[in-house]
Formats: C-alpha cells, structure tokens, sequence
C-alpha cells in the first residue's frame, strides 16, 4: 500500500498558507504572511491547530510573538479600538 504524502494530507486538514509554512518551518514565508493584514493566525485547520498552537508546539519563541501580536491587532481593529493603518 503507498503511504500519502504529507503535501496530499494538507487539504483535508484545511491549512491555510500560514499554518503550512509553520507545520514545514519556513520562516521567510511565515514573517510575509503575518505582515499582512488580511492573514488571520487564529484560523483552526480541521484537526484544531492553529499556527500559534502549532508554532507554539514546536518551539517557534519569536514566532509565537509575532502571531500573538498580529492576533491582538487584528481582534483591536475589529472592535474598533485602533485604526487599520491604511
């Protein structure tokens, strides 16, 4: 029996771009992705991670920080607490 890889696995965990270059600790691509503004890091893939949950998991320090700084940004303009930069 073939085994799946674990790119053929990624859709049916619903990961988003963010939680890929997390899960494969590419740091260039997660330092772009949480730069942006419509990049939402409490998004659960279908297994209930998350990419602070998984970064978190594996140790990722700065990371982490990065994540929870955007995700206190981000919840702080939704209520709108703070303004959008733009």
């Amino acid at each position: 029996m073939r085994r799946r890889s674990e790119t053929a696995l990624a859709p049916r965990r619903r990961d988003t771009p963010l939680l890929a270059a997390v899960r494969y600790g590419i740091e260039a691509a997660m330092e772009l992705l949480l730069s942006r503004r419509d990049v939402d890091g409490d998004f659960e893939n279908r297994t209930g991670w998350t990419a602070l949950s998984m970064a978190g998991q594996k140790g990722l320090v700065g990371i982490v920080e990065m994540i929870k700084r955007v995700s206190v940004g981000a919840h702080q303009r939704s209520l709108g607490l703070i303004g959008d930069g733009y």
